[in-house]
């Protein structure tokens, strides 16, 4: 859902949706009540109200971890919300290359999101390793939006800054999922 969110957000900027991103903020409430309803599901097995194998977890120590996750997957969620925010706001036309250098960078924070997400589902080390690096990549793709925004003298310079903002932050929760994933998954690599 976040990740659709996400992609929603984007597609509202690159058409001027203003119906599409309401619909975005809409849905970040779904989202919250997922993510409640998961942290419940963790408390139960941590004050052992349900075993943990009912859960799907294996030790008490991967309820952190998947705490940490579940704040990631709705923080990224609330920064799709907020993008359509902005969107909402906006009252100029973004020049097409604006929007297309915005589009790339969301496009690559999104990939390494599913990828943090498939390597936690499969419990790949080597996969989560490979989005820390990914993600930083695409954490460096905010510098040359800006300077597009800067070049283009943009109108709506502020809304698009705070839309590569939470484009970055989505990139780095992806980072911090993988990095989770790389310290539930470190005891089956070494020898």
């Amino acid at each position: 859902i976040s990740t659709a969110m996400h992609e929603d957000a984007i597609a509202a900027l690159k058409n001027a949706d203003k119906k599409m991103a309401k619909e975005v903020i809409v849905t970040d409430d779904e989202v919250d009540r997922f993510n409640h309803y998961i942290i419940r599901q963790l408390k139960s097995a941590i004050q052992g109200e349900i075993l943990l194998k009912d859960i799907g977890l294996t030790t008490p120590r991967e309820i952190l971890g998947y705490r940490l996750i579940t704040k990631s997957i709705e923080r990224m969620a609330d920064h799709a919300a907020n993008i359509a925010r902005e969107v909402l706001e906006l009252r100029e036309e973004v020049n097409p290359e604006t929007i297309e250098r915005i589009s790339k960078m969301s496009s690559s924070a999104n990939s390494v999101f599913t990828e943090a997400i498939e390597a936690l589902f499969n419990q790949d080390f080597q996969s989560a390793d490979k989005v820390v690096e990914e993600a930083k990549k695409t954490t460096l793709m905010e510098k040359d939006v800006i300077r597009t925004i800067l070049k283009k003298a943009e109108p709506e310079a502020p809304s698009l800054r705070l839309i590569t903002e939470s484009i970055r932050r989505t990139a780095e929760y992806a980072s911090d999922i993988a990095e989770i994933v790389l310290n539930l998954t470190i005891e089956k690599i070494l020898p």
